[in-house]
């Protein structure tokens, strides 16, 4: 429609200035946060009240090499009517991150309430199966839509397809990748003493060089 193109052209003039003012740093997360401003106090606010948006700079990481997984026991609760949308509530995320680092690992993956593999606390889950599939799981299985997924889709080699996992298909994959738009994309292992990770982080590392470079703003 046409407001929403408009506030579209308005958030692109914001961030285009923001990273003028820090120097046009390509190497750098952007992230954007939209409220419904301040409409005062209550779960539904009566006031009426105009959004509310911020943005931040913040440099980029490198992409880790590797990444070592664990199950949590935090769960995904999936089917519900925002499951598509990326909110601020990150709770069972954080709890989960922490129960990875916990236990000596770098992040977790969280089932969903019928015991399937949703996602990991930040970002989309991949596996490759013996036969070469690329799996991922779909939104309705409480995943995020994920920016960094549906970039991936598009690469040649990279030909993933939605289905359920099961918890024994990813503990058994011959590959398991996490993506997300700050890391990209990352072979990860339940066993740091994977024979195969080698291959996993190669593959992940000609995936990185063939994502496009786009001009978003």
């Amino acid at each position: 429609s046409a407001a929403s193109g408009d506030m579209d052209a308005t958030l692109k003039q914001w961030a285009r200035a923001l990273l003028a003012d820090n120097g046009d740093d390509a190497n750098a997360i952007l992230r954007m946060t939209i409220t419904g401003g301040a409409g005062g106090r209550g779960l539904v606010p009566q006031q009426a009240t105009e959004a509310m948006c911020l943005m931040s700079l913040s440099p980029a990481p490198s992409p880790p090499t590797s990444l070592k997984l664990i199950i949590s026991d935090y769960a995904v609760l999936a089917g519900q009517p925002d499951g598509d949308f990326k909110t601020g509530n990150y709770l069972r995320n954080i709890q989960a991150r922490k129960q990875a680092m916990a236990r000596g690992a770098d992040e977790a993956l969280m089932l969903n309430q019928w015991g399937r593999v949703a996602s990991a606390a930040a970002g989309n889950v991949m596996i490759e199966t013996d036969d070469g599939q690329l799996l991922t799981p779909p939104v309705a299985e409480g995943a995020l839509p994920g920016i960094m997924r549906a970039q991936l889709e598009h690469l040649p080699d990279c030909p993933v397809q939605m289905a359920q996992l099961s918890r024994a298909m990813v503990e058994t994959a011959r590959h398991i990748y996490i993506c997300n738009s700050v890391m990209e994309v990352t072979a990860a292992t339940f066993d740091v003493a994977d024979d195969e990770m080698g291959m996993a982080i190669e593959k992940a590392r000609r995936w990185r060089a063939q994502l496009p470079v786009e001009t978003v703003f």
